[in-house]
């Protein structure tokens, strides 16, 4: 490149770049975009026409809130699973604040050994776990054998995207706990086929709900400043915190941040137990 077209291809940046940290630089860029708001998987299971009489299996529940809200809406008879007994202290208090322990049973186990009969339930609901199963293909079985003949599954699930470069992705798995295998679309898609589950539907949610959440909470940009201060001040943070809580907290927030810069995408699946 001679010193000419340099000349000329710096002028032409620098002519707009000072422009564009205005505030009003660009304002299509601070109209919040149109997204799939993270209730919409409950609109999903009302699709499918789940009522009082389902009887409905939560893998993984966490805290217990999307259980207790699913109980709530439908009314539906519900077995929440957890592996962390923690988890189930914390959504016991919700069952129990809510007045659902006639319709909520709370258990402690794992996807792959599920405590249940076969074709048992008419739906799974699986949302956000399957990035921690380290025998995915175990636990899908697991999902097929308990679902009746007739039996769905609402699968909700966060894969890697091409954005999301290998060294980028490699700090995450250890703090989070993520199975690096399981963000592969690919292959998670081949396991639910070979499983016997029946893909019917499957919706890409990308970022949405990373959106949603810095649009309700605000936290994106703190989270952001939380992230760049543990990059640039390492020893610091390490000195306060300790090194494990500064490796979790900063995959943490690079985990929100790569759903925003389109790097992690969610898809949401409709599953039928297949023949």
């Amino acid at each position: 490149m001679t010193d000419a077209t340099t000349r000329r291809a710096l002028a032409g940046m620098y002519d707009r770049v000072w422009d564009l940290h205005a505030p009003s630089a660009l304002p299509l860029l601070d109209e919040p975009l149109a997204c799939y708001p993270p209730e919409m998987l409950f609109d999903r299971a009302a699709a499918l026409g789940i009522d009082a009489s389902w009887k409905v299996l939560d893998a993984g529940c966490g805290r217990g809130d999307k259980t207790v809200e699913l109980a709530s809406r439908f009314g539906a008879s519900i077995v929440a699973i957890d592996l962390l007994s923690a988890n189930l202290e914390r959504a016991k208090g919700l069952v129990e604040e809510a007045g659902l322990g006639g319709r909520i049973a709370l258990c402690q186990g794992s996807i792959n050994a599920l405590p249940a009969g076969n074709d048992t339930f008419h739906l799974v609901w699986c949302r956000d776990m399957l990035e921690h199963v380290a025998h995915l293909p175990a636990a899908l079985a697991e999902c097929r054998r308990v679902l009746k003949p007739t039996g769905q599954m609402l699968l909700l699930s966060a894969f890697a995207t091409e954005r999301m470069p290998p060294q980028e992705l490699a700090p995450l798995c250890g703090p989070l706990c993520l199975v690096r295998e399981n963000l592969n679309q690919r292959r998670v898609e081949a396991a639910l086929t070979g499983a016997g589950l029946t893909i019917c539907e499957r919706l890409e949610v990308g970022g949405d709900f990373a959106e949603i959440f810095e649009q309700r909470s605000g936290n994106a940009g703190r989270e952001l400043m939380r992230l760049s201060r543990l990059i640039r001040r390492p020893a610091m943070f390490e000195a306060a915190y300790g090194r494990e809580t500064c490796d979790l907290a900063a995959a943490l927030y690079a985990w929100l941040l790569h759903q925003l810069l389109g790097k992690v995408s969610f898809w949401l699946y409709h599953l039928r137990r297949g023949a």
